[in-house]
């Protein structure tokens, strides 16, 4: 008997149950994102106006799903279990005091493994196990992803500082040059 509110499946069944028959012997069972699926999710969350918020087709993007519509599901589990944080749209009054789609201050980092429990494949019932698991891949991905943003965030912020201050350096030093230069040339 399937559990409240579940639609029992067969096919869940058998592939839970025997994953070997279930699958199709040629499928890799490796949980990682490939090269290939990793450019397709950061080309996909590149085009989005937010892009450290994971996009709700980022699961069918990735092929871990199979219809758009599957992948909207897993996402609104995802955000409603505090995994991920909702994708933000412009304009939505969420994102004030932005600049041309920029992240809002503050926001580094915008999914939370640490959410993901025991229940995970039970918060999931729509997917199989195995794209259960894809599905923690692409988080572990994408969290490793946005720690690299933020560093990379931080690093163009320092650059950019030293560059104003050498800046302000550099005219100092030029108007220092001048009233010298001005000084000796003129009559005592």
């Amino acid at each position: 008997m399937a559990a409240p509110g579940k639609n029992f499946s067969w096919t869940r069944l058998i592939t839970n149950a025997i994953p070997n028959f279930a699958n199709n012997a040629n499928t890799p069972q490796d949980i990682n994102l490939s090269p290939a699926h990793a450019d397709l999710l950061f080309t996909y969350q590149q085009s989005l106006p937010f892009p450290r918020y994971l996009g709700e087709n980022a699961f069918f993007v990735t092929g871990i799903v199979g219809a758009k519509s599957l992948s909207v599901k897993t996402h609104k589990s995802l955000v409603k279990n505090g995994i991920i944080l909702p994708s933000l749209e412009v304009g939505d009054g969420k994102d004030a005091g932005n600049v041309n789609g920029t992240e809002p201050k503050g926001v580094k980092v915008t999914i939370n493994t640490r959410n993901i429990t025991s229940n995970f494949a039970n918060q999931h019932p729509t997917i199989s196990v195995h794209a259960q698991r894809k599905v923690v891949g692409l988080l572990f991905f994408w969290e490793e992803e946005c720690v690299r943003l933020a560093l990379l965030d931080a690093e163009e912020e320092e650059i950019r500082a030293a560059m104003k201050q050498r800046e302000g350096v550099g005219r100092g030093q030029v108007e220092v040059y001048i009233t010298s230069v001005a000084q000796l040339l003129s009559p005592l």
